[in-house]
């Protein structure tokens, strides 16, 4: 039989994504809220929040006022609170000890996300399938999933190292994470929105209109997420070779008329021959009728009768011979 990719259910696939991605995000956001506590990031925040809070009681801004409150205000007003906003920026700057705290803040919470999300991608995209094989998370196993090389070959670690952290993690996670942190600080504005929104389209793209219909990390490592009850998977190179020599063979045989059947793992020998080897021997073991009924009737002679029909039949034998000679 030929080989065939039984690749995913479109739907199990999504399941799959969506149960492991929520489990791995709870893991980070718990390693992230153990870094928080263990670097004491609220207390900074607090203090930082108290440079703002005596900053604004110096200039008069009100910092409790709530939307609803704002929205209330006078035109004038508003925009007497937006100047107010302004001189108070400009104060938290040029504070030096205000803007380190801001920075170290920024610092730890951004190494933090990126630590979390680290270990729990790793966690969940590459040790648990090295110990569940296949490339197989708890979601995929859970829909009867699992991830082999295109021409099935099962995977590798270092396949499945790039796959997991290098693809799924650099490539799909941070890198648009990294942009939206950028958007959000002001670092980009239109470029910033206008790349996440292309990275978007190239992610839907790869994966509507490839072959294989695979993620940017699928195409990365040469992996497709298949049907684990009916793919064929190979667990080396070499084998996946045998086979398909096997199959060009077969195929050969079949060209030729021939029947054929494996032996070993997938090599063919012919068997065209042996229905006429089978017949021939059976036609030699076949007793031919003169011999059966010479045979019958030396059996049911006398020793002496079988003595004279010996004698003739030999001068039988010598009369034809004198004849043929004449």
């Amino acid at each position: 039989m030929s080989f065939n990719l039984q690749k995913a259910n479109f739907w199990k696939r999504i399941s799959a994504f969506m149960f492991d991605i929520i489990l791995t995000f709870v893991i980070a956001l718990a390693i992230m809220i153990g870094f928080h506590a263990v670097l004491k990031v609220d207390a900074k925040i607090d203090k930082l929040n108290g440079y703002r809070t005596q900053y604004a009681e110096q200039i008069g801004l009100d910092l409790d006022l709530s939307n609803e409150e704002y929205e209330k205000l006078p035109e004038a007003e508003k925009q007497a609170r937006e100047e107010k906003f302004n001189e108070l920026n400009e104060l938290m700057r040029n504070d030096e000890a205000a803007m380190a705290l801001n920075t170290e803040i920024v610092t730890v919470i951004a190494t933090s996300v990126t630590v979390s999300l680290l270990i729990g991608t790793t966690v969940w995209y590459f040790v648990i399938p090295l110990f569940m094989k296949h490339g197989r998370t708890i979601g995929k196993k859970i829909f009867g999933l699992a991830v082999v090389r295109s021409n099935g070959v099962k995977l590798t670690n270092p396949i499945l190292f790039v796959r997991s952290l290098i693809g799924l993690y650099a490539i799909e996670t941070m890198f648009p994470l990294m942009l939206v942190f950028l958007i959000l600080t002001g670092a980009l504005s239109v470029v910033g929105i206008i790349t996440l929104g292309l990275f978007a389209i190239l992610q839907i793209f790869v994966l509507i209109y490839t072959k294989t219909n695979s993620c940017i990390h699928d195409l990365l490592t040469d992996t497709v997420v298949v049907d684990m009850a009916s793919q064929q998977i190979f667990e080396t190179q070499e084998e996946r070779t045998e086979y398909d020599k096997a199959e060009a063979a077969r195929k050969a045989a079949e060209q030729d008329g021939e029947r054929v059947v494996a032996t070993g793992v997938f090599a063919p020998k012919t068997q065209a021959a042996q229905p006429i080897v089978a017949e021939l021997v059976e036609t030699e073991n076949e007793p031919q009728p003169a011999a059966t009924e010479q045979a019958e009737k030396s059996t049911a002679q006398s020793p002496a009768q079988q003595a004279e029909t010996v004698a003739t039949q030999t001068a039988e034998t010598q009369e034809n011979a004198e004849n043929s000679a004449n």
